[in-house]
């Protein structure tokens, strides 16, 4: 065995072991997260309506059928590995809405398989991570060998995701407010994607009064936002009804004038 071979052997084996290392740390944070209580427990329930119905809109093996509980166990278990991710990078659980708004700009444009589905989130986890975390450093390197894909591929993905969501990732906290307002909103329609009778069927979720509170400032500003535009209707109508008034009294000088020095000229003969 030549010196090229033997550190092959021996990077490769460095990696194998730094993967390991990786793993057994992400299972470790994966399962200390199983003995504590979830945290966001109603905002993940309605967005795994969300991306529930995604399925159901593009990939074919969902459509036109029952609902599934085993789905909604799946994509929550998802939740729990993006969670266990952000963790690991020491950013708050709260970075969970926007991995699941960037998703769903991507799946707007491109569609989805439930194949898919991992693959999506996990990058939306690491693109949004980079994006807003700024005393993290995320590393390709890392997410790859935790979940045994290789480093080309993980940098392929993330370039294709950033190419569905056309490199928009600008969100400010009233896009993430009314985005989570969307995801109750969206309870009714998700429960009438399914065309037969459900059993044991999803539970429908009340927002909490924190948003309920929001919601009633958004209509106040909205009904704000009504009286000024009327007020200004009725403001450019007074102006244009002035305007007309002045062009009216002003042909009737004009008009008068005219008639005065008609009759101050006498008729040649």
């Amino acid at each position: 065995m030549d010196q090229q071979q033997l550190y092959q052997q021996q990077q490769q084996h460095q990696h194998q072991q730094r993967s390991h290392a990786y793993q057994r740390m992400f299972r470790k944070l994966l399962h200390n997260r199983s003995l504590v209580q979830k945290p966001l427990v109603q905002e993940r329930i309605v967005a795994s309506y969300k991306i529930y119905s995604w399925l159901i809109q593009h990939d074919p093996a969902y459509k036109h059928t029952a609902f599934r509980r085993e789905v909604l166990v799946a994509i929550d278990e998802i939740f729990d590995i993006v969670l266990a991710i952000l963790d690991m990078m020491k950013c708050s659980s709260n970075l969970l809405l926007p991995v699941i708004i960037y998703a769903d700009r991507f799946v707007a444009r491109s569609g989805i398989k439930h194949n898919q589905l991992f693959n999506l989130l996990l990058t939306s986890s690491v693109v949004s991570l980079k994006f807003w975390s700024e005393s993290t450093q995320v590393n390709n390197a890392i997410i790859a060998d935790i979940f045994n894909f290789s480093l080309k591929d993980m940098n392929l993905m993330e370039r294709r995701f950033l190419t569905g969501v056309d490199y928009n990732l600008f969100l400010t906290n009233t896009h993430v407010s009314n985005y989570l307002l969307e995801l109750y909103d969206h309870q009714n329609e998700f429960f009438t994607l399914f065309k037969q009778p459900f059993e044991n069927a999803p539970q429908f979720l009340q927002k909490p009064i924190e948003l309920i509170q929001y919601e009633q400032q958004l209509h106040q500003i909205y009904q704000l936002q009504i009286k000024i535009q009327q007020q200004k209707f009725i403001e450019e109508q007074q102006q244009l009804q002035h305007h007309h008034q002045q062009q009216y009294q002003n042909s009737q000088s004009n008009y008068s004038d005219a008639m005065v020095i008609t009759q101050m000229v006498s008729p040649m003969c």
